[in-house]
Parts: structure tokens; C-alpha cells; sequence
């Protein structure tokens, strides 16, 4: 129970007369710092347990408006921050064609920091530098050269000052994606010229 409210087992309560909906209803109703008591079980003891509510930080961001797309591109590899638009882009209204683990951070996924990001390779600008890649598309990117990044700005810089002479990209769900550095800068200004992109980057990550 929530507030002296029970919960079915389906996990829903009481609204109004022959009315139910889910049981975090209860919460939405409280400001971040009210407390809520819950009746819990714990070692076969039933007890009252006081706790704040805190404000959902949510990892995805909701739908967004009026605002110019944030996007990187390196070797034809197009890099974007997962959102709810893309998500429905992909997927539609009903997420039904969307990865499932994109779709789960977007129901539970909570940011740790507060400019934290889901780096996201959304698709593949086919060209002889990607060769090998080209099924690779709606996948989230994990690490650059063994270490984790953070959002979209920190993995264009990582890539950006990468020295080594392959870029070595961690994809959830499908494993590494081995860049030669040398012929991925010689293919920029010909992948962007062949798809009439105007730059390789949003201005934001300028």
C-alpha cells in the first residue's frame, strides 16, 4: 500500500467508481521532497516505511521542438543523443520497430550526471572507408578506445584527438567497430560532398 492505498496484484488502484489506473498515479500526485509511507513486507513482518520522492531525471529526453537535430559524422558513421523523437522515428507511435534496449532506457533509464547522453550510431553512409559495417543502425555506442563516454560532445573529442591509428568503437549488442584513422580523415570532405551534407557536425558540437 501507498498512503493507506491498496495495490492490486496487477498493480493498480482505485480512482473513481469502477475506475483504476497504475499504481504511480500516487506518486505523480506528490512535489519532489513530500513524503510518502509505504506499507511493505519485509522477513514475513508487515511495517510502515516513510520516504521522499525525488524528481525522475529521465536519461531519453521527451519529445522535442523547434530545436536543430545534434549529429556527428566519421568515416559515413552517423552519430546522434537518442530522444523520443528518434525513437518514434524509428519505431513509431507504438515503439513497435525500435530496439528493445533503446526503447528501455527511454521507460527507465535515469541520468547519472546531469549533461549524460545515449550516444546512439544511427545509420551508415555507405563509402569503401565502412566496408563491412553498413548493417550496422539504431545501436548504442558504449566506449571509444576502451573508455566510456559520457554524451555526444565528449565522444567527438575523444574521436577527434584520437593518435592511435584505428579508432576502436564499442557497439551494444554487436561488439567492436575497428575505424582506420588515416583513411577516415581522407574520406571526410567526399562523404559529405557525395550526400550533400553541409558540415560533418551539428553547430552545437562546433
Amino acid at each position: 500500500a501507498i498512503d493507506g492505498v491498496q495495490i492490486a496484484n496487477d498493480g493498480t488502484i482505485p480512482l473513481r467508481q469502477n475506475e483504476r489506473v497504475s499504481w504511480d498515479y500516487l506518486i505523480s500526485c506528490k512535489h519532489p521532497g513530500e513524503k510518502q509511507v509505504l506499507k511493505i513486507l519485509r522477513d514475513g513482518k508487515v511495517m510502515d516505511v516513510q520516504l521522499p520522492v525525488e524528481a525522475h531525471t529521465p536519461l531519453v529526453p521527451l519529445l522535442q521542438y523547434d530545436i536543430n537535430p545534434s549529429y556527428f559524422i566519421h568515416a559515413g558513421l552517423v552519430f546522434i543523443p537518442l530522444s523520443l523523437n528518434y525513437i518514434t522515428m524509428i519505431g513509431g507511435e507504438k515503439m513497435a520497430d525500435c530496439p528493445a534496449n533503446l526503447s528501455m532506457l527511454l521507460t527507465s533509464g535515469e541520468k547519472q550526471y546531469l549533461d549524460e547522453q545515449v550516444v546512439v550510431l544511427s545509420e551508415v553512409l555507405l563509402d569503401e572507408v565502412n566496408m563491412g559495417y553498413e548493417q550496422i543502425k539504431s545501436m548504442r555506442v558504449l566506449k571509444v578506445n576502451g573508455a566510456p563516454i559520457r554524451n555526444l560532445k565528449d565522444f567527438v573529442a575523444r574521436v577527434e584527438t584520437n593518435k592511435e591509428a584505428y579508432l576502436i568503437i564499442e557497439i551494444e549488442n554487436y561488439g567492436i567497430v575497428a575505424i582506420d584513422a588515416a583513411k577516415a580523415r581522407e574520406s571526410k570532405d567526399r562523404i559529405l560532398k557525395q550526400y550533400r551534407i553541409p558540415a560533418e557536425k551539428s553547430k552545437d558540437l562546433m
